[in-house]
């Protein structure tokens, strides 16, 4: 039944000229019988068809049912519309660029949108628990001298203070901002500039990303500012090959060498998307074998702190915001200093990563509008 009914709509479409012949005759048959029943009856003919036609109705209306009992009737509505575009099209050709362009823009501004949305609120974070994560940023005090490159960057007392004192996390990380300052040459076969992240020693645990290889450094290589490095799964790729037998091998980094002991999955890309490896914070280059390690050394300039945390279970951000503020009044109270940031603010990662996607679709929105600009102009 289903084939047969299938068989007769695709004859329907493909040799519509003879259906509709097929339809006329049929409906001047069944019209034409009932004008004879009337007529047996003894109704005059001119009347017999003037009933028929008024229970008939309309012959197009007819058509019209019979063309939608077959199931083809949005079809050739369909068809007919894109012969009428067709034709259109035809008759204005940089219209139709035009519109071929902006079709084309459209689907591609939809697909980029998805993919941000996609990578930024669908995709879980590769994180423990990530909505316990936080991010501390703060605003420069007016005419403290702390220059506007590194507006955002925290005192190490600072985050001494919201280690000891507060009672809303489970833990609280360290790490120099990323810039310039975290990039080093890697020597051998093939040389290659790569940017890192110089962290304390429970960076990881915080964050709740274990390594897929080897191990991450302890508090004691900390200390003792050893050279050890964590890999990026890139780089690991990259120099390695991928190998978990290079794990223990030195890496010469700036021509000193740096012990590999770990690699960290593919799906970490923390601070930055272009970190490649991490180090203790006391091995960073702007200290090395410069001057003896000092985390509050030239606050203005080399303190480029940032802090993650990770909050206790059933605490929210707005609670540890009210803890840490009244632990920075109590700061500014007993330990005043110029280069403190003026304000505090806890952001959470996952929150953070959704408010920054706006900019992003901003930027692409500017872009497509410029570009549709240009389409005016020209037509």
């Amino acid at each position: 039944m289903m084939l047969s009914d299938l068989l007769y709509r695709l004859r329907a479409l493909v040799r519509r000229k003879a259906v509709e012949d097929e339809m006329d005759e049929e409906l001047r048959f069944h019209f034409e019988r009932q004008v004879e029943k009337y007529v047996t009856a003894g109704v005059a003919r001119a009347e017999a068809v003037r009933r028929a036609r008024m229970e008939f109705g309309g012959v197009e209306s007819v058509k019209e049912q019979c063309r939608e009992a077959r199931g083809v009737s949005m079809i050739e509505t369909t068809v007919q519309d894109v012969r009428y575009a067709v034709r259109t099209l035809r008759k204005s050709p940089a219209f139709s660029v035009i519109a071929a362009v902006t079709l084309a823009l459209g689907i591609g501004a939809n697909t980029a949108i998805f993919s941000v949305i996609e990578a930024v609120m669908l995709r879980a974070l590769p994180y423990k628990d990530p909505g316990r994560l936080v991010r501390f940023e703060g605003d420069a005090r007016e005419g403290s001298g702390v220059e506007s490159g590194i507006d955002n960057s925290i005192l190490y007392t600072d985050f001494e203070a919201w280690k000891s004192q507060s009672r809303a996390f489970e833990d609280l990380a360290v790490y120099y901002r990323p810039g310039g300052y975290n990039r080093v040459t890697l020597t051998g076969t093939q040389p290659e500039t790569a940017q890192g992240g110089f962290v304390s020693a429970n960076f990881f645990p915080v964050m709740g990303v274990f390594p897929i290889a080897g191990r991450w450094f302890s508090s004691d290589e900390e200390n003792k500012r050893e050279r050890v490095v964590v890999l990026s799964h890139s780089l690991w790729m990259r120099r390695f090959g991928g190998s978990p037998n290079e794990i223990g091998k030195m890496l010469e980094m700036d021509g000193v060498a740096a012990r590999v002991i770990g690699v960290m999955p593919a799906s970490f890309q923390f601070p930055s998307r272009d970190t490649q490896f991490w180090m203790p914070l006391t091995t960073n280059r702007n200290w090395g074998e410069i001057v003896p390690f000092d985390p509050n050394h030239s606050r203005g300039y080399w303190a480029r702190w940032q802090v993650v945390g990770r909050l206790k279970g059933g605490v929210t951000v707005f609670q540890t915001q009210s803890e840490v503020n009244t632990i920075n009044q109590r700061l500014e109270r007993d330990a005043p200093d110029r280069n403190r940031l003026r304000n505090i603010r806890l952001l959470s990662l996952r929150k953070e990563l959704s408010d920054n996607t706006p900019g992003h679709l901003r930027a692409f929105r500017g872009s497509l509008l410029r570009h549709a600009d240009r389409m005016r102009q020209c037509h």
